[in-house]
């Protein structure tokens, strides 16, 4: 049977299951969010999606719309609207659609060429760019200087120069650049077929090695590497799997431990290790409440100090630890003003975290106290003041951030009122919480939209300049900006539904 056929049991959290019903919808205003499972349809085995996506209240604006929609012309419930941004496991998985699909049009990569052909070093730089300008400041797993090493190499001898896993890193840097220029008209020629990875059968099947070799550094860096070019093409359940296997990885090598607290890992060492897992942490809290899935790493089993806010070498340094004797971290690594914006995404996915677990948590254990949603928006306040804090100091230091990381910050702000307001629209209308939610979840729907708007209107001429060669500043390329224009929109047709803003704005 269909998902849109079914409805929720009664609540029994993000665990619970649901039955087959007649085509009864879910009321608009039931007492909580729950999470949805779907039964195959005519797949192999069901399928779940948890509450913190914001699947509910989408299922819940849609049976609203139909139910209305015999006196307006409003959008009805399809098939694909129970589909959560990033879900690729609810894609067609047919020739045209499925996993081994080939990504790339023949004007984006060189398909009859010879496997060794890779290109100049200063082709290689051209077909990366978009990454390094993009990706690597929020994301900074990579050791830059490194990669540019491998460039050289692979330029001069090809890709057999480098190691298997250095092949993996490459291939996923270039084919996120590629997919990158989809969107800036950057000019430059096709990319060699070796050089990237031709289908997302052919990422995964890149790093196996991972899974059967000791781990190691460069093998969770490749692995990371994948997962990042997944979640960039919005593949969120496979980046998801993929995430499992690079968490028990990071467990294995240590890396929830601060590795200031160690005397083996040189100053260089320890700063690529809190890279590296902070960026994990990142990207894993994204793809959690995308999915609505259970975090995997808890706050609780963490103990790795924020990238330019060491404090165990301090300890150190006053004797408090049992090894006195161990190096200090050189302090223009921990003064890195390049690294401030990974620490801001950071803390950003620790409340992201702290909303998801006061909210959805199987129903019985969801905390439903005003005091920890007040303290939850106190530290989202926080956090604000020090974004603004920082991107001012950048721009003192003449090391500004860019339009687009200033702009994901801002949304993210958004994002988590949403997030942390909505499950209350499933209270009662008549209490203040409900109102208040609505109110915020209004202002902050309007605020990314306006956002967003402002960015993709700010490049449009780009696409009339076609000598233009390159934009630092690329516009949407961020993964859950897909998932805050989906939810913002649901949230004012629900305001239009309920008088709170004029049907003609929220329609236009």
């Amino acid at each position: 049977m269909d998902a849109s056929h079914r409805i929720p049991s009664p609540p029994n959290g993000d665990n619970g299951v649901e039955e087959t019903r007649p085509t009864k919808r879910p009321r608009l205003n039931p007492s909580i969010e729950v999470g949805f499972m779907r039964d195959g349809s005519g797949r192999d085995s069901a399928s779940f999606v948890g509450s913190a996506s914001g699947i509910h209240f989408i299922r819940s604006v849609y049976g609203a719309l139909n139910a209305r929609s015999s006196s307006r012309k409003l959008p009805g419930e399809t098939p694909e609207s129970n589909i959560v941004p990033g879900e690729d496991d609810r894609l067609n998985n047919g020739p045209e659609s499925g996993p081994s699909k080939p990504l790339w049009q023949s004007h984006e990569v060189e398909w009859h060429v010879d496997e060794t052909t890779s290109g100049t070093f200063d082709d290689l730089i051209d077909w990366t760019s978009s990454y390094f300008d993009v990706w690597h400041p929020p994301f900074p797993f990579l050791h830059a200087p490194s990669i540019l090493e491998k460039f050289e190499a692979v330029a001069h001898r090809g890709l057999t120069a480098v190691n298997p896993f250095d092949v993996t890193i490459i291939k996923a840097v270039v084919s996120i650049a590629l997919a990158d220029r989809r969107q800036t008209n950057t000019v430059s020629r096709p990319v060699p077929k070796a050089l990237v990875f031709t289908s997302f059968d052919e990422a995964l099947n890149s790093v196996h090695a991972v899974i059967s070799k000791p781990a190691t550094m460069q093998g969770l860096q490749a692995a990371v590497c994948v997962q990042l070019f997944l979640v960039s093409m919005l593949r969120l359940n496979a980046a998801s799997r993929l995430g499992g296997l690079i968490i028990r990885v990071l467990f294995q090598l240590g890396l929830h431990r601060c590795p200031a607290r160690f005397a083996s890992f040189k100053p260089e060492e320890q700063q690529l290790r809190r890279r590296l897992f902070w960026s994990i942490y990142c990207i894993d809290r994204h793809i959690c409440q995308a999915l609505g899935l259970p975090l995997t790493i808890r706050d609780d089993d963490v103990d790795v100090c924020y990238p330019d806010d060491e404090t165990h070498s301090l300890q150190r340094s006053n004797g408090s630890t049992s090894r006195p004797d161990s190096p200090l971290p050189d302090a223009s690594l921990q003064q890195d003003g390049r690294l401030r914006l990974l620490t801001l995404i950071a803390k950003h996915a620790e409340i992201r975290g702290l909303i998801m677990e006061l909210r959805n948590k199987r129903v019985e254990y969801r905390a439903e106290g005003w005091d920890k949603a007040v303290l939850i928006n106190a530290k989202l306040t926080q956090w604000w003041n020090q974004v603004e804090d920082s991107i001012e100091q950048a721009e003192l230091h003449e090391t500004p951030l860019s339009d687009l990381h200033q702009t994901v910050l801002k949304v993210l702000k958004h994002e988590s009122v949403i997030s942390l307001n909505r499950p209350l629209l499933a209270a009662s209308k008549t209490s203040a919480n409900y109102a208040a939610a609505l109110q915020s979840g209004i202002s902050s729907s309007k605020s990314i939209i306006k956002a967003l708007n402002m960015v993709a209107h700010s490049v449009m001429p780009a696409y009339d300049q076609p000598e233009r060669t390159r934009n630092a500043h690329f516009p949407m390329f961020w993964p859950s900006f897909t998932w805050s224009i989906w939810m913002s929109a649901f949230i004012i047709l629900y305001a239009a539904l309920e008088s709170e803003i004029d049907y003609n704005i929220a329609v236009r």
